[in-house]
C-alpha cells in the first residue's frame, strides 16, 4: 500500500483564461465586453467620427471623459448630460432635503481626485466648456434620477447599460444595442433600422431637454481639481504614478496585451516603467535578476512599443530585432509567436563570424532596425571584439538591453552600457 502524496501548489503557474464559451451577436449590432471585443471599440470610434456627438452617462465617468474629448478632434461640438450614480450612501447625517446631482459630483471627485497625468487634458477641456464647444449638463429631479447610458452619434446611437468608464466600456459584462443610421434607406430593414436610430436619438434629446445647464458649475469643479499643490507633492505624486505603473494600467491591460497574456505584476510594472523611459530617452537598460521572466517583459516590451509607434504613424522600414545567446534564441521566438509580436530573432554568435550569409543578412537588419533589443548585453562590454564594434553600429531609433549582471567587472561596465543604449540618449 502506498501513501497519498499530498497535494501541491504551482505558485508559478500560468492561470487558464476564463472562457465564455456561448455563442455572442455581431459586435456592430449589439456591442459587449466579451473574448476580445470591447463596447469602446464600437462606442468611441463612433463618437469620435461624429461632428456632434451626444453622451448621456453617469458623473463617475468624468476623468474617462476628460481623456476622450482631448482627442475628439474631428468633433464641433460635444453635448454631455450627466445622471446619478447608484452608490451606497457613505453619508451620516441625514435630512428631509435631498442633496443636488452637482453636490454629489462635487464631493465624489474632489475625494479621489484626478491622476496628474490628466492636468494637460483637463485645462484643455476647460477651455472647450468656456468656448462652448463641450456643453455640459445635469438632470436629477425631486422624484426621478437619470440613469441612462446612450451614446448618440452621427451614424450609429447605442444604448444599454455600459457607462463611460473602464468598467463599462471593456471589463464588466454589458448589455448594449446600436441602432445605425442608413443615408439611403431602401430595404425595409434599413428602414426599421432608421426608425430605431431616430427613437434613440429622440430618448437622449428629451433628457438634454430636460436637463439643467451645468457648464459652469463643471468648469469650477475641473479648476478645483488643478489646485496648486506644493512641489513636493507634485514630485511626489508623479513620482508614484510612474513607479507604481498606474498610467499604463488601461493601455496595458486593454489596449495592447492579448486577453491571454498573463504577466506578474512585477513585470506589468517594469513594462510601464520601460515605455516611459523609451519615450523619454529612447534607450532602457532591464537589468531584472535570473528567473524574473524578462524573456516575456520583453517580448511584451517590444510589442507594446511597436503599438505605440504604429499609433502615431512613425513607421519606418526597420523590423524590431532582437540578438540574444544561441541558448535562448527558440525561447523569444516562442514567446514572441505566442504574443504575436513581429520580432526578428538572430543568436549572438551570427555577429562573431567573418562571413556568410546569415552573417551578412544579421548586419543589414542591424542597420535598419527601428527597434534593436539585445539579450545578456553584458556579452557585448569588450569594445575591441568585432561583433561589439558590429553592435554599435546599429541606426536604431529605439535600444533595449537586458541582462541580469550589468556590472560584471567595474564600473566601467556601465560606460560600455551607455555607449551601446546611445550616449547621445544620456545626461
Amino acid at each position: 500500500m502506498t501513501a497519498k502524496q499530498p497535494e501541491t501548489i504551482d505558485l508559478f503557474a500560468t492561470p487558464a483564461k476564463e472562457q465564455l464559451d456561448v455563442n455572442w451577436p455581431r459586435a456592430a449590432r449589439f456591442p459587449l465586453n466579451e473574448d476580445d471585443a470591447r463596447v469602446e471599440q464600437t462606442v468611441l470610434e463612433d463618437l469620435q467620427n461624429s461632428k456632434q456627438p451626444l453622451i448621456v452617462t453617469g458623473f463617475a465617468t468624468l476623468d474617462r471623459l476628460i481623456d476622450f474629448v482631448a482627442r475628439a478632434d474631428q468633433c464641433t461640438q460635444i453635448r454631455v448630460i450627466f445622471g446619478s450614480e447608484p452608490f451606497a450612501s457613505r453619508r451620516t447625517e441625514f435630512s428631509f432635503k435631498a442633496r443636488a446631482l452637482p453636490q454629489e459630483m462635487k464631493e465624489y471627485w474632489l475625494a479621489r481626485g484626478i491622476s496628474v497625468l490628466l492636468s494637460g487634458k483637463l485645462l484643455h477641456v476647460i477651455e472647450q466648456l468656456t468656448s462652448g464647444r463641450i456643453q455640459a449638463r445635469y438632470l436629477s429631479r425631486s422624484r426621478w434620477r437619470l440613469h441612462a447610458k446612450i451614446y448618440v452619434a452621427d451614424r450609429a446611437a447605442t444604448i444599454g447599460s455600459s457607462n463611460f468608464t473602464d468598467s463599462g466600456l471593456r471589463n464588466q459584462l454589458e448589455a448594449n444595442v446600436r441602432f445605425s443610421r442608413h443615408i439611403d434607406a431602401k430595404k425595409p430593414a434599413q428602414r426599421e433600422e432608421n426608425q430605431r436610430y431616430n427613437e434613440t436619438v429622440q430618448i437622449a434629446e428629451n433628457f438634454w431637454a430636460l436637463g439643467v445647464d451645468y457648464s459652469a458649475e463643471l468648469i469650477e469643479l475641473l479648476q478645483e481639481l488643478l489646485r496648486l499643490v506644493p512641489w513636493q507633492e507634485a514630485i511626489a505624486r508623479a513620482s508614484a504614478e510612474l513607479l507604481e505603473a498606474e498610467w499604463a494600467e488601461r493601455y496595458l491591460r486593454e489596449e495592447y496585451l492579448p486577453g491571454d497574456a498573463a504577466l506578474w505584476p512585477s513585470q506589468q510594472q517594469g513594462i510601464a516603467q520601460a515605455l516611459f523611459i523609451l519615450k523619454e530617452r529612447g534607450s532602457v537598460l532591464i537589468a531584472d535578476a535570473t528567473g524574473s521572466g524578462k524573456t516575456r517583459t520583453g517580448v511584451h516590451l517590444i510589442g507594446a512599443k511597436i503599438d505605440e509607434i504604429l499609433s502615431s504613424s512613425r513607421l519606418r522600414r526597420g523590423k524590431a530585432l532582437l540578438v540574444s545567446p544561441p541558448s535562448v534564441t527558440s525561447e523569444w521566438k516562442t514567446e514572441s509567436a505566442i504574443a504575436g509580436v513581429p520580432l526578428d530573432v538572430s543568436s549572438h554568435g551570427v555577429l562573431s563570424r567573418a562571413r556568410g550569409d546569415s552573417h551578412d543578412s544579421l548586419l543589414t537588419n542591424l542597420r535598419r532596425a527601428q527597434i534593436l533589443c539585445v539579450d545578456e548585453g553584458h556579452n557585448f562590454l569588450n569594445v575591441n571584439s568585432q561583433r561589439t564594434k558590429q553592435l554599435l553600429r546599429n541606426m536604431a531609433d529605439h535600444v533595449a538591453l537586458f541582462t541580469a549582471t550589468p556590472i560584471n567587472r567595474s564600473a566601467v561596465d556601465l560606460l560600455r552600457i551607455a555607449d551601446m543604449l546611445g550616449a547621445d540618449n544620456l545626461d
